[in-house]
């Protein structure tokens, strides 16, 4: 039995009308009209309060509508909003500007092949992270052991270059402030 039909037995069972079955779960009298019609299927939310007011299991609600199961798996499906989209691609092409313009310089003082080899890597770098399984490495990193190892170890990667980075950024500001007491 389909979902719709399914809702409407069980609120003609308990003598509703369609606008109070809305009323109990907010939603609207149409929104009721199409789930019984089988025109639009409700929200998970929905079908879990539903099962509230009927006293029904979701079991016993949605067995045997393929088409709602369907719905429901596909809704767990990584998916992005459009801002989180325009978040994630602006963060990344600031990252890839700030690496090539960190880069730029060498190719202008004689060690292009340095430069070369540094755009080589970036190359690579954003390929790997475009082919990379990321449903895959997201359920790895349920693993709270190998979540921690993995971050002890990027920090342990990653040290020398904090380290360069806090010290060129200390001798700049102390350059800086020296130049700034000449004049």
């Amino acid at each position: 039995m389909k979902i719709g039909e399914n809702i409407q037995l069980h609120r003609e069972q308990h003598g509703m009308s369609q606008q109070e079955l809305a009323d109990k779960l907010g939603v609207t009298r149409q929104s009721i009209s199409k789930w019984e019609n089988d025109t639009a299927l409700p929200s998970f939310k929905s079908v879990l309060m539903i099962g509230d007011v009927f006293n029904l299991s979701l079991d016993e609600l949605v067995r045997g509508d393929d088409r709602l199961i369907e719905e429901y798996q596909k809704d767990k499906e990584f998916k992005l909003s459009p801002t989180e989209k325009v978040v994630f691609s602006t963060i990344g092409i600031s990252f890839l500007a700030f690496v090539s313009v960190s880069m730029w310089p060498s190719l202008f003082q004689g060690v292009w092949v340095q430069g070369l080899f540094e755009f080589a890597q970036l190359v690579a770098f954003v390929a790997l992270m475009m082919n990379i399984p990321w449903r895959d490495v997201n359920k790895l990193l349920r693993n709270r052991k190998l979540f921690w190892l993995l971050m002890v170890w990027l920090l342990l990667v990653a040290t020398p270059y904090i380290v360069s980075a806090t010290q060129d950024t200390i001798a700049g500001f102390k350059q800086g402030v020296q130049e700034s007491q000449r004049y």
